[in-house]
């Protein structure tokens, strides 16, 4: 081998990491090969990054998937390989290169300007005791503020939202999820503060997957106390709710909309719904629409704040002072017509299945074992 680059992120770990762009050489999943003095490599999230013969990097052409955006940018779905070619396709004509990719689907995309690739001119680089610190600090300021180390605790009524802080996660500089929880006789309260170019809409009319569309409030919980708290699977009583907002026929006006996901209902005997694929099923003993939540929403500048409210009564909980609810709160992302979802973020679960987007039975799955673990108060 004459050269390499070492400790590359696979694509699998690289689900939970920000989206790919230039020089963040995340999820690359095979060589494409070698045209004149470029090479170039396919990444699980369609973003192509090219190379000089000599290792030296040079670009990176398409738009990561989770990047919410639409259009003839957007890469790769489950980029797997493919080629990189030169060819004269025209008599006379002057050569062509193209990317034939493949992966979630079939591509052949012609790359324009390699001729302009030239070195930079040599300069010197020092890195200081200052810097690292800098970095270090920076980092460390991050995690206090994500969720990460977000603890949330359950207020009772509903003006405990706004005498508790939110706990928040950070996907990227551009999208970011917050959100505290109360509760009084009658509901369970979520509070959002959503960063996200998008807006809360979704076109899937399908509810057993919404989630496919993005744009939604996500509540996870378990309203049973006595089921096993390190559970992998779902038990009776675990539940999630997915609430947003569809456009009605009038092509003008947004509904609240919700749907409540229950893998496991007592004393259930009909048929349930099994959402499958490729990699295997999920099954759920009842999926609805339930137009009982309520949602209050509120456009800011850079986003949306919403409060979603869930009768108790809905979903079978009764919380108590003193006792402790394992519960999870996130955000799925989207793009700005609401029918492709980019990435998810959860305020404490990083596993590898809250983090798939292609994948209907990984995204339909709740995980409890994952889940925080709030006091009622």
């Amino acid at each position: 081998m004459e050269w390499g680059y070492p400790g590359l992120a696979t694509w699998q770990d690289s689900l939970g990491m920000p989206p790919s762009k230039p020089g963040r050489l995340w999820g690359m999943t095979g060589p494409l090969g070698v045209t004149d003095d470029v090479t170039a490599s396919m990444t699980y999230f369609g973003v192509v990054h090219l190379f000089r013969r000599d290792g030296l990097y040079a670009a990176a052409v398409f738009k990561d998937g989770r990047s919410g955006i639409s259009g003839p940018e957007l890469g790769q779905p489950e980029g797997q390989g493919g080629s990189i070619a030169k060819v004269v396709t025209t008599p006379g004509g002057k050569p062509r290169t193209f990317v034939m990719a493949a992966g979630g689907d079939a591509r052949i995309m012609e790359v324009h300007g390699l001729e302009t690739i030239e070195s930079l001119p040599d300069r010197e680089f020092t890195l200081g005791e200052d810097d690292v610190r800098l970095a270090a600090d920076a980092f460390e300021k991050f995690r206090a503020e994500s969720g990460s180390e977000a603890r949330l605790a359950m207020r009772h009524g509903k003006e405990g939202l706004a005498s508790t802080q939110l706990a928040s996660y950070a996907l990227d500089g551009a999208r970011e999820v917050k959100a505290n929880a109360s509760y009084d006789d009658k509901n369970l309260y979520v509070r959002f503060e959503v960063i996200s170019p998008s807006d809360l809409v979704n076109a899937i009319t399908d509810p057993s997957i919404v989630f496919k569309g993005g744009n939604c409030l996500d509540i996870q919980l378990a309203t049973d106390p006595a089921a096993e708290p390190g559970r992998k699977t779902p038990a009776p009583g675990d539940i999630r709710l997915l609430v947003t907002r569809q456009l009605l026929p009038d092509g003008k006006t947004l509904k609240p909309y919700a749907v409540l996901f229950e893998p496991k209902v007592k004393g259930f005997d009909g048929a349930p719904t099994i959402l499958t694929s490729p990699t295997g099923e999920e099954s759920f003993d009842r999926i609805r629409v339930v137009e009982e939540v309520e949602l209050e929403y509120k456009k800011t500048p850079v986003g949306f704040e919403a409060v979603v409210s869930v009768p108790l009564s809905l979903i079978g909980w009764n919380p108590k002072p003193g006792e402790k609810v394992r519960m999870e709160l996130g955000y799925l992302f989207g793009n700005a017509t609401g029918n492709q979802v980019a990435a998810r973020a959860y305020l404490k679960n990083r596993s590898f299945t809250a983090n798939v987007v292609n994948d209907v039975p990984h995204e339909s799955r709740l995980e409890p074992a994952e889940w925080a673990e709030i006091e009622i108060q």
